[in-house]
């Protein structure tokens, strides 16, 4: 999914892919959540680490999308986590990113 993003030059572009990856990844949070295979102290760790090319997976990010995972975190794990259905909680993580279109398009015109 990162490639697809990388690829798409225009912001607008960029933004519809942010918003689908970030939406799909809170829809498997759900599912490894209420499973118990992570939790949200996992989540930040692995991407706030330093993988074995010692990159971390938040430096893939422009800012504005970094702070969008960021909350897309905390909605899928503190605000709505009694949110058990993964389908339910993508449409959340995706209304919530849609209602700051403009302003995350804004953000990645000016980071470019």
């Amino acid at each position: 999914m990162l490639v697809i993003v990388y690829d798409e030059m225009t912001p607008s572009g960029k933004y519809e892919n942010y918003k689908e990856y970030i939406s799909e990844s809170a829809e498997k949070w759900v599912k490894n959540r209420d499973n118990g295979y992570y939790d949200k102290e996992q989540i930040i760790n692995w991407y706030e680490s330093d993988d074995e090319n010692g990159k971390r997976p938040m430096d893939l990010f422009p800012d504005v999308i970094d702070e969008s995972i960021r909350e897309a975190i905390y909605l899928t794990f503190e605000k709505f986590r009694y949110v058990e259905d993964p389908d339910t909680m993508k449409n959340i993580i995706m209304k919530n990113f849609e209602s700051k279109k403009e302003y995350i398009i804004k953000r990645l015109e000016s980071e470019n």
